[in-house]
């Protein structure tokens, strides 16, 4: 039975200790609510972008972003992350120096 070892694991656990099973919390948990909110579609993997994607607006490192989820490189990190549309446009309008059709 796999047990954590150490307080650098931020993951949550079962009331036994060991690590809760993805599988397991997607069906009993956020697939029902997620449904309950007319968003079927929802899953973890929807959730790792998501937090990726909000790590990187709250101004996080590379670095930090990769420890939140457990990446092994920074690479895998920057693929979950997606950049806000709105910073994005501001961005390229103080590029060209004007305002984009």
């Amino acid at each position: 039975m796999a047990r954590f070892r150490g307080e650098d694991q931020p993951v949550f656990a079962t009331r036994t200790g060991t690590p809760l099973d993805v599988s397991n919390v997607s069906y009993r948990v956020l697939k029902p609510a997620a449904r309950k909110l007319g968003l079927p579609w929802v899953s973890c993997h929807h959730l790792r972008h998501t937090t990726a994607t909000l790590a990187d607006k709250a101004g996080l490192t590379i670095g930090e972003k990769q420890k939140i989820p457990g990446h092994r490189t920074a690479d895998i990190s920057t693929h979950y992350t997606h950049p806000e549309i709105e910073h994005v446009r501001a961005a390229m309008e103080e590029m060209s120096g004007r305002k984009p059709n």
